[in-house]
């Protein structure tokens, strides 16, 4: 049905270009900031364990946020792309019965009803973007917000003389912490990235797992000696 080909469509145009987003994500640069992020993990233990101890309380709320997020952006991103297919159904239908709508004078009909599901999938889009954002800017805040209150524990700890810590080592310990939040930062982004195309993904496994129309009876025997002509 005509459908079932906009359903079709919308699955191989749509939700692999989305899917192929995030795998380009994936094998991408991840592998590299992941490394980063474990070896100045390390490099911060071996300068400070108790300041980098006082960072990772952040990772639980941290954790909470992108979980919580993360669930949200697949939903909206789920509804995001079966309007792709309601979008796509109803441009193939204008297609098909071009001829038709021409000869009942329909055109403004059509366009208005094809208006509405090209606005009712921006606002879905809009949803996706909206949760990233706030995932975003929530992540970074209380990133940004344990940076800094590693600083002034370090400050506390070099002038009051806890852990033997000493102004090279807080300097030392400030570099790290510089150099893992560009791959944060990235790794953060991709979470959401593949939030957002897990959805996509699904749609494509199920048109692949999709049964035939016309499978043969369990136990049926093939045909045999049949000829054209």
């Amino acid at each position: 049905t005509r459908s079932r080909r906009g359903d079709a469509v919308a699955r191989v145009t749509s939700d692999t270009v989305v899917a192929n987003r995030a795998q380009s994500l994936v094998f991408g640069e991840a592998i590299q900031d992941i490394a980063i992020v474990v070896l100045a993990l390390v490099s911060s233990l071996v300068v400070s364990w108790q300041l980098t101890l006082t960072i990772l309380v952040a990772g639980p709320p941290l954790t909470l946020v992108l979980g919580v997020f993360g669930q949200r952006i697949r939903v909206s991103a789920r509804r995001r792309q079966q309007q792709v297919t309601e979008l796509m159904q109803r441009l193939l239908q204008i297609l098909g019965g071009i001829r038709v709508i021409k000869a009942f004078d329909a055109e403004t009909l059509e366009r208005s009803a094809y208006q509405r599901e090209a606005l009712l999938y921006f606002r879905r889009s809009l949803k996706v973007v909206r949760n990233r954002v706030l995932s975003r800017s929530i992540v970074e805040f209380l990133s940004q917000a344990a940076a800094v209150g590693g600083f002034f524990l370090g400050l506390l700890a070099v002038t009051n003389g806890w852990w033997s810590l000493t102004p090279g080592d807080l300097v030392a310990f400030l570099a790290i912490s510089a150099m893992m939040y560009r791959p944060t930062k990235n790794l953060m982004r991709l979470w959401n990235a593949v939030q957002d195309a897990l959805p996509a993904a699904a749609r494509i496994f199920e048109l692949l797992d999709t049964p035939e129309e016309t499978a043969n009876r369990p136990g049926a025997r093939a045909l045999t000696g049949v000829e054209r002509g």
